[in-house]
């Protein structure tokens, strides 16, 4: 739960991922995707970066004291920045647009006793 790639679902469907690098947010849109996640992001082959979380993820961060006591639930489990308040609270959103943790494909290891 620590690896600060999001899937960014728009009326369902994987619109693009969203993550940060190097204090840099990222989203690139998904190549055969049609749904735009906000009018001021129109879809384009080019990463959308900002130093800054972009405004329309930014609106579905908590605030205030609902916010503090998240974090203080959380924190010895996740790193509880604006990515990992994303990815917890993503799938329960209201809105268009949803979010998911970007789950990497391990080997399989099989175990004979």
């Amino acid at each position: 739960m620590n690896n600060n790639k999001l899937k960014v679902f728009t009326n369902k469907i994987l619109a693009g991922n969203l993550y940060k690098e190097n204090d840099t947010y990222i989203f690139n849109y998904n190549e055969n995707t049609k749904d735009l996640v906000s009018l001021t992001m129109p879809i384009r082959a080019n990463s959308w970066t900002s130093k800054k979380l972009h405004p329309i993820f930014q609106m579905n961060l908590p605030e205030g004291a609902l916010k503090e006591v998240i974090k203080n639930h959380f924190a010895k489990i996740k790193k509880m920045d604006d990515l990992g308040f994303l990815e917890l609270i993503g799938p329960y959103v209201l809105g268009r647009v949803k979010y998911k943790e970007i789950v990497e494909d391990y080997e399989q290891v099989n175990i004979h006793n």
